[in-house]
């Protein structure tokens, strides 16, 4: 049976969770066709790869992108697309789009799954909350952007993962690694997760069932992304896992004239357009240069920037160090540009200052995963403090964009925490109140069988 003290917990979090599935609906069925018109994709924007992409394959022209370059792409918002194309044959971009805003409401709930796994009914109520109301979240459900289906995947598999390591299940497991090669092929940011992951739960528990649990996620997720590897190799002849760019995206942000401190070098989109970043060596050499298929290559120069970009790290430790240093307090501090961010969202009750409430956030999410991490240190649980300093780490080694895209996944994992600390918190103040609501009955009840007693013994004495 359950506590009978936590029933009213379970029924604030039940409340919460109706509220933001309800509310967030409201929002993202408001944010699709809110950023774009329904006959468009926003030509300009990044979704350009995929969407390309998708329409190549669908005219018959194969896997391949329509634009210049042979940039990989990862695959997996293409195939999202060509789905929603052939479920909808007569559908439009605004279609597509109504198409994510349903799989973010979907990711509402998933958050509410993985705080209940994490800390109990409350804390999964206040993390799905605090993503139903968040308009960075709410806004790439209406743009083509891989951003709103990477996170109902990326909260998908944290679900499964922790479920996999409270019950021990093996098969849970694989499936977890099923979920982050499919996450990775979505955006390709967690795929080193696959080695962190199972190296901290070998170290961590020392045991063969453990060991089993790493090997199977370990596998699963090669199993998936194996096939994509294997036709990138067969293609372009180089061993590309998922996509490129990385190596450009790195050197954009780790180069010896860079200061992150510098307001005009904060963002990304400030930083690429200039020289500053760029190797005259390296240009020169891929300028004009086209591969076997007659597109610009960019793929080699791409790998040719990430080996500059590790050579600058290693000839300036010091330095590369201090920016890194600066970057990772910028991740926390600048969720995205308030004069430029094209895909937040807009409309309904958006005009609320939310970017100062994204600063509290940070700072109640920064209190709750240390208390977090000491109260799970020795428990399956403390995965997700794994996961958080995987993105915190990774996310500051790139510069933030204008649109926050860089760092707002791992904004995202910091409101787990911060609903954990608000829970408790909240925890504490129903409990309080229970408690005085409690004790005046209490009394009244004495009182009158003090006054009934007293009122019998004067009958017995007349």
């Amino acid at each position: 049976m359950s506590n009978p003290s936590h029933r009213p917990h379970n029924r604030v979090a039940l409340i919460i969770l109706a509220v933001a599935l309800l509310g967030g609906a409201v929002l993202r069925f408001d944010a699709a066709p809110r950023l774009f018109s329904a006959t468009t994709y926003a030509g300009g924007d990044v979704s350009r790869y995929y969407v390309s992409t998708a329409e190549s394959f669908l005219a018959g022209e194969g896997w391949t992108p329509s634009y210049e370059s042979n940039y990989i792409p990862p695959p997996l918002q293409s195939v999202f697309i060509v789905a929603m194309k052939l479920v909808f044959p007569g559908g439009d971009y605004g279609t597509l789009r109504y198409a994510q805003a349903v799989l973010s409401v979907v990711t509402i709930g998933l958050v509410f799954l993985v705080g209940c796994l994490m800390s109990g009914r409350l804390t999964g109520a206040l993390a799905a909350l605090l993503i139903a109301i968040d308009p960075d979240a709410i806004g790439y459900a209406g743009s083509l952007l891989a951003e709103n289906n990477y996170f109902f995947l990326l909260f998908l598999f944290l679900a499964v993962l922790l479920r996999a390591l409270l019950k021990d299940g093996l098969i849970l497991s694989g499936l977890s690694g099923v979920l982050l090669g499919l996450t990775s092929l979505m955006k390709p940011f967690p795929m080193l997760l696959v080695g962190l992951i199972p190296v901290w739960l070998v170290c961590r528990y020392r045991d063969r069932r453990h060991a089993l649990l790493a090997f199977a996620m370990a596998g699963a997720f090669v199993l998936v992304v194996y096939p994509w590897t294997i036709r990138n190799v067969v293609k372009y002849g180089a061993l590309y896992p998922i996509s490129t760019n990385s190596g450009i995206l790195l050197a954009q942000s780790n180069f010896s004239r860079l200061n992150p401190a510098d307001e005009k070098m904060l963002y990304w989109d400030d930083i690429y357009k200039t020289d500053l970043w760029q190797d005259k060596t390296i240009d020169e050499r891929f300028r004009g240069r086209v591969d076997k298929y007659g597109k610009a290559e960019w793929n080699l120069k791409d790998r040719a920037y990430r080996d500059h970009a590790f050579g600058y790290i290693a000839r300036n430790p010091v330095h590369f160090l201090r920016n890194y240093g600066i970057k990772i307090y910028n991740v926390f501090r600048y969720p995205a540009s308030e004069v430029e961010a094209p895909y937040r969202y807009t409309g309904l009750g958006s005009n609320w200052p939310f970017p100062a409430f994204r600063h509290v956030l940070v700072l109640v999410g920064l209190a709750g995963a240390v208390m977090f991490g000491i109260r799970t240190w020795r428990k399956p649980e403390f995965v997700m403090i794994v996961v958080l300093l995987y993105y915190v780490a990774f996310t500051a080694l790139l510069h933030i964009t204008k649109s926050g895209r860089m760092n707002l996944p791992m904004k995202l994992l910091l409101n787990l925490f911060a609903a954990y600390l608000l829970s408790i918190l909240l925890q504490l103040v129903m409990d309080r109140f229970a408690f005085r609501a409690r004790v005046p009955k209490r009394q009244s009840v004495s009182s009158i069988r003090l006054d009934s007693s007293s009122a019998t013994q004067g009958d017995d004495g007349q």
